[in-house]
Formats: structure tokens, sequence, C-alpha cells
């Protein structure tokens, strides 16, 4: 009795790859974003921490706001070649956002389609940091004196 051969998900990602690879033109490597992946791990540790700070009222020193500053701007310079650095840079602004895209539809038509790519990869990739309602939920707190 002859097997039936098994389909599995890493011989799949294997032939993926090699597609990939072959249909690179002339031979080049694939773009990759390690640089601004490392800075994006890097900002969501720094982001988490300053959420911390804030939420504990801890002081929050010039230094570490410097560090934030550097790499916010190391991301912002860098142009996003794979579709994990273009979720680096939606993380970012979804953070920015207090992961809330509520009422977001205004302002111009690139500020809408910005916004909107954003909520696209953070929703697809990156769920975990969207918050529905946090705005309205911040500015609840602040003007009940909670």
């Amino acid at each position: 009795m002859q097997k039936t051969p098994r389909f599995s998900r890493r011989k799949a990602i294997r032939g993926l790859a090699a597609t990939i690879v072959v249909s690179c033109p002339e031979g080049r490597p694939l773009p990759t974003d390690s640089d601004l992946v490392a800075l994006g791990n890097e900002f969501d540790c720094l982001a988490a921490e300053l959420d911390r700070r804030i939420d504990n009222g801890l002081e929050i020193d010039t230094g570490f706001m410097q560090r934030f500053d550097v790499v916010e701007a190391e991301i912002l310079s860098r142009d996003a070649k794979t579709i994990d650095g273009l979720r680096v840079k939606a993380r970012a602004a979804c953070w920015a956002l207090l992961g809330d895209f509520e009422d977001r539809n205004q302002g111009t038509l690139s500020t809408r389609m910005a916004m909107s790519i954003i909520r696209d990869l953070v929703r697809s990739f990156d769920p975990q940091s969207e918050r529905p309602g946090a705005v309205k939920n911040l500015i609840g707190k602040a003007t009940s004196g909670a």
C-alpha cells in the first residue's frame, strides 16, 4: 500500500520562499527591515515603560525622553521596505493615538487615507494594540476628577 504524501506548513512555506527568491529580479536579495524592526521593538518597550510611569505617577527623566525621541526619529527617517517595517510604523502611530481610531475620519483626504492604512495594518497584524474608546474614557476620567 502506497502512502499518500502529507501536506505540511513547513513544506508550503519552503516552497513559497523558494518561489519568492526565484522571482526576485537579477538575483538581488529580498529587502529587509531588520534595523527598523529592532527600533520598533525598542519603541514598544519604551512606550510601555512610559505608559507605566505615567499610570503610576512616576518620574519621567530627561534621559528617558531623549532616548524615546531618538528612537521615534529613527523610525520616522527610515523607509519601510516590508510589511514588518510598515507594522512598526503603524504600531507607533497607533500608540500615539492611544490605540483609538474612533472619530479619526476628519481632516484632509491624505490624513484620512493615512489613518485608514494604519488602522488596516493594526487590525490585520497587531489587533491587541487597538483600544476603541480610549480617548473618550481618558476625557471622561479627566473631567470627572478620577
